[in-house]
């Protein structure tokens, strides 16, 4: 038996306090104290030793399966020397269950969230991932009713797949996406418990590579984002008897203004502070400090905001500026830039949701616009930004993602647009040879 299994599940109630009977401290074990005692006052009754375990606050103890004290006491050294040698190796040799391991792991995440480190959104889906690896680990020991944490085998992940998208289907199966998401978060969670001595290297899930199907989005196409353009200004600029409900529908169409013509993200754009931005008036544009803490990425970039024109002719508009002079309440520097009505330090996360479904439901509906999302606003900087030629290393460090994921998003705008510059190379050639 491997000293991992042999360690693996030794937390026990050995009974109530004072019924340890004829305790003996062995002299040869000054450090660490190990004591022998029985449970019982019967002669045949097995001894039990058990040692304090360095920095924590329990004792290990076992049963060491014979009534002769001098079976007892030789059997008790040898167990001590596998002990010794695998708390040196870093096992763990005392381990909470998987519940107790999963409760002090969300006061982690708890903690994140409060320092604004993890979206509130994205914790809760991770409580979610958390319920259903509860479920799957519970369906592989069906005969345990408390998982111990270091008796859980990573191995038994390599079933998750199958199991995911049968047994612990409810009813839609899901994505592989969503379930390899899910395993990527349950392996994050073991090796915060390894790094916490709860469990050892042998408990992080392992499974077999699996092909990931692809997230898409229904693509927006240029006149479909004039649309709704139009139809998010007419929605915003209708009077209401309201004024917490006027301010808020203009909070909802700046932001998404903002996103279309920056490509940050919804949370970047919502976590903004007035401190955050540095404005121009004389060249009318803003330069935009996104926090790491408040990145996708978890890394800090700069964004650069210049007046946007609607129309040949017109004046450009800094969406920003605008939101910042006309519209905006609360000036403090540490103020969110877009904050609730009355809650200049207030999340609007909620706030903009709420009425973001309003707007979708009521108006985007009528004008078969209702797939749209607030991240659309996102692809639009990107789709024009790269129907513009820009370069495209360039929109990558803009929106914060990865050369790759541009080139893999939007590689059939990028072979367009490759095309077209061939297409545009031949001709010059042709020129010059006439």
């Amino acid at each position: 038996m491997a000293r991992s299994d042999y360690f693996s599940n030794v937390r026990a109630n050995y009974g109530k306090r004072d019924a340890e009977k004829f305790k003996t401290t062995l002299p040869n074990w000054s450090s660490p104290k190990v004591t022998l005692f029985k449970l019982s006052a019967d002669p045949d009754a097995s001894w039990y030793f058990k040692m304090r375990l360095k920095g924590q606050r329990q004792y290990y103890k076992r049963s060491l399966k014979t009534a002769k004290f001098s079976e007892a006491q030789q059997e008790c050294f040898q167990q001590v020397i596998e002990l010794l040698a695998a708390l040196k190796s870093g096992e763990a040799v005392v381990t909470p269950t998987l519940d107790d391991a999963l409760r002090q792991y969300r006061f982690v995440l708890e903690s994140d969230v409060a320092v604004d480190a993890l979206r509130k959104r994205t914790y809760n889906n991770i409580c979610r991932y958390f319920e259903t690896l509860r479920l799957f680990v519970h369906h592989q020991y069906p005969e345990k009713k408390a998982v111990k944490l270091g008796s859980i085998d990573g191995e038994i992940f390599n079933n998750y797949l199958t199991w995911r998208t049968t047994v612990g289907v409810k009813k839609v199966a899901p994505s592989t996406r969503v379930v390899n998401t899910e395993l990527i978060y349950f392996k994050a969670f073991f090796n915060w418990a390894v790094s916490k001595r709860y469990t050892n290297n042998r408990s992080i899930p392992v499974w077999e590579k699996f092909a990931v199907s692809e997230h898409k989005r229904q693509r927006v196409t240029e006149a479909q984002y004039v649309r709704f353009v139009n139809a998010l200004y007419h929605w915003a600029e209708t009077r209401t008897n309201d004024a917490k409900e006027t301010y808020h529908r203009q909070l909802v169409r700046h932001v998404l203004l903002v996103m279309a013509n920056t490509g940050m993200r919804t949370g970047e754009t919502l976590l903004l502070r007035n401190a955050d931005i540095v404005i121009d008036e004389k060249l009318d544009r803003a330069e935009i400090h996104i926090k790491k803490e408040n990145s996708k990425r978890k890394k800090a970039r700069s964004v650069l905001l210049m007046a946007s024109k609607v129309a040949d002719g017109e004046a450009g508009t800094n969406y920003l500026i605008r939101w910042i002079t006309k519209h905006q309440k609360h000036k403090d520097p540490e103020a969110f830039v877009f904050a609730p009505f009355h809650s200049p330090l207030q999340k609007v996360e909620k706030t903009f949701y709420k009425f973001y479904e309003q707007f979708s439901t009521t108006v985007l509906k009528k004008h078969n616009l209702d797939f749209f999302t607030p991240y659309h606003c996102r692809h639009i900087y990107v789709t024009y930004s790269i129907r513009n030629d820009a370069n495209v290393y360039k929109i990558a460090k803009a929106v914060g993602t990865s050369l790759t994921e541009i080139e893999k998003t939007y590689d059939n705008l990028l072979a367009e647009r490759a095309s077209e510059d061939v297409f545009k190379a031949r001709i010059r050639r042709q020129r010059k040879t006439d």
